[in-house]
């Protein structure tokens, strides 16, 4: 815990550079940060791309209080900026949240982030740093919203999905690799990654329980594993081969 002190500060002052005011809380604490989805239609705008983003008002911490009994569902296809997205079914998305740690370490279990994705880096470092990026998107989403729910932006603006401000690699940030892109009616798995020791090698990377699933009807959703598809063991392909060859076999045997 020393050690974790120790490197606070610095980490502190280089994160408190983010704005006061925003449509989607940036979780400078003591305020909790809230989930954001940034969803990418790579068709629109004539193949360049174009960008949704939208506050999705759920603080981290009720995600990780609520544990595997948390849920949620929202119609995005009843937001007029969600127009030209909906039907499409090649649609790319994050969802992601940030908490910045206190100086008393008053919030030393919640600290971290919420993230879509498949594997992430280790070490306090690599946890503070991807706050930061998630933060300086942002502040960007913010700065399009100016108040409102939901945004619409093109391709080459710091909002956008593409040309590495976001995307799958969540803005290229050495923190995060792999950073699930979510697709349509793919079920996409949800991250705690946070750092309570200030050990280099100590990144904890918690599953929320379930799976978010993006519907071509404009459904965003986060449930129990059931309400997503299910991939079938090896295990039970290998004993539907068994059960085929045995009765092929039997077959045989009625014929002879």
């Amino acid at each position: 815990m020393n050690k974790l002190k120790a490197i606070t500060a610095g980490v502190m002052l280089a994160l408190g550079a983010t704005g006061a005011e925003a449509s989607i809380n940036s979780g400078l604490y003591p305020n909790v940060g809230e989930l954001f989805v940034s969803i990418f239609d790579p068709d629109a705008n004539g193949g360049l791309g174009r960008t949704y983003f939208r506050d999705l008002d759920v603080p981290l911490t009720d995600v990780l209080n609520a544990g595997s009994n948390w849920t949620f569902n929202v119609n995005l296809a009843a937001d007029a900026n969600y127009a030209g997205f909906a039907g499409q079914t090649d649609l790319q998305y994050n969802i992601a949240a940030v908490y910045t740690l206190d100086e008393g370490f008053a919030n030393i279990d919640q600290w971290g982030f919420l993230a879509t994705g498949s594997s992430f880096n280790g070490g306090f470092g690599n946890v503070a740093g991807t706050i930061s990026v998630i933060q300086n998107y942002i502040s960007e989403l913010n700065t399009a919203l100016g108040g409102n729910v939901s945004g619409v932006v093109d391709n080459g603006l710091p909002q956008s999905w593409d040309d590495g401000n976001w995307g799958p690699l969540m803005g290229g940030s050495p923190s995060v690799f792999a950073s699930t892109a979510g697709g349509v009616d793919l079920a996409t798995l949800f991250f705690h990654v946070t750092n309570n020791t200030g050990d280099d090698s100590d990144g904890i990377v918690n599953q929320i329980a379930g799976r978010w699933l993006l519907s071509s009807n404009g459904t965003l959703e986060f449930g129990p594993a059931g309400t997503s598809p299910v991939p079938v063991p090896a295990a039970i392909y290998l004993l539907g081969s068994a059960l085929a060859g045995l009765t092929l076999v039997s077959r045989r045997g009625q014929k002879a």
